[in-house]
């Protein structure tokens, strides 16, 4: 990818569906991040991941975007929002605090 396109990293699942995806949206490069993995099949480790995301949205840069692609279960345990296959769910950081900013479907 030119260096014109990059525009930031994109932390992403370690499944091959959101290393794709992720690379898909051709923002910059990126990141695999365990914190992203579905833990569907392992509830136990859900607190403790959505910790984890809740520390790394917490320590980016003041101002800078971050876009993530994980999971439903994932998405649900951070922010409270159910998303239906392949919608995009926009949260407002301020602080600790994330709320719901908006939600896109990219189904047709």
């Amino acid at each position: 990818m030119p260096d014109s396109q990059r525009f930031f990293e994109v932390p992403s699942s370690q499944w091959c569906r959101c290393l794709d995806t992720a690379s898909a949206l051709a923002l910059g490069p990126v990141l695999p991040q365990p914190a992203l993995n579905s833990f569907f099949d392992e509830s136990a480790r859900g607190r403790e991941q959505t910790e984890s995301l809740r520390r790394l949205i917490r320590e980016r840069p003041a101002g800078k975007p971050l876009v993530m692609v994980s999971h439903q279960v994932n998405i649900t345990a951070l922010s409270g929002v159910y998303p239906q296959s392949g919608e995009i769910v926009v949260l407002k950081v301020d602080g600790a605090q994330l709320t719901v900013a908006g939600r896109i479907s990219t189904s047709k």
